[in-house]
């Protein structure tokens, strides 16, 4: 059983943890779910920050002032791009924010040089429920996965069943994935390399 202390901030919120809890408990003791190795990658799986809803961009196109500046991103997961319009961003890296604007540019500037960067990211939060030390909200970061979340909730509890792990996911689609703990702790490629996103419900059974 892990017991490393969490050094980042659990949220307190009673009403929302007990929401959470009743809805990951009646999710994960039924339907269908896959095994993390059945889990086809996703190409947005990269600890690289890639854009969300809420994030301040910072757009700059070189020599064209007007252009650029800082866009909030809305919770549609577009910005709004001068002389351009409405640009889908959300789920996409700064590098390919970057690419998308150029070709929207061609036609509108000549030879359009982009930078891209995000100002001001949102925090990112994971839920954990069940059998673990210290079910809460939890603030994760760029890179983080299953085992290090558990970490965050102090372990497994003595009561655990190693052998469901579950991670749901809403966004982009609704998806069930099941882990063993005793692959993520020895290190299982595929168990290590699923990243937990914003929004996650890890529940442990």
């Amino acid at each position: 059983m892990l017991s490393a202390t969490p050094f980042r901030r659990c949220v307190p919120s009673v009403v929302a943890l007990l929401v959470s809890v009743v809805l990951a408990a009646a999710c994960a003791s039924r339907g269908q779910y896959i095994w993390i190795h059945q889990y086809a990658v996703d190409p947005t799986d990269s600890a690289q920050a890639t854009v969300r809803a809420g994030d301040q961009l910072s757009v700059i196109v070189r020599q064209q002032a007007g252009m650029s500046g800082t866009f909030t991103v809305q919770a549609d997961g577009r910005y709004t791009q001068p002389l351009v319009g409405h640009i889908a961003v959300a789920g996409r890296s700064p590098k390919e924010v970057e690419r998308d604007i150029a070709v929207m540019l061609k036609g509108i500037v000549l030879n359009p040089v982009v930078s891209v960067s995000i100002g001001v990211p949102k925090p990112s939060f994971v839920t954990v429920v069940g059998e673990v030390g210290s079910p809460g909200k939890y603030e994760i970061v760029n890179g983080d996965g299953v085992l290090e979340v558990l970490v965050l909730a102090r372990g497994l509890s003595e009561f655990a069943h190693h052998g469901r792990v579950f991670v749901l996911r809403a966004q982009p689609k609704r998806l069930r994935v099941r882990f063993d703990y005793d692959n993520l702790v020895q290190g299982d490629p595929a168990s290590r390399a699923f990243l937990v996103r914003d929004g996650d419900v890890v529940v442990v059974e």
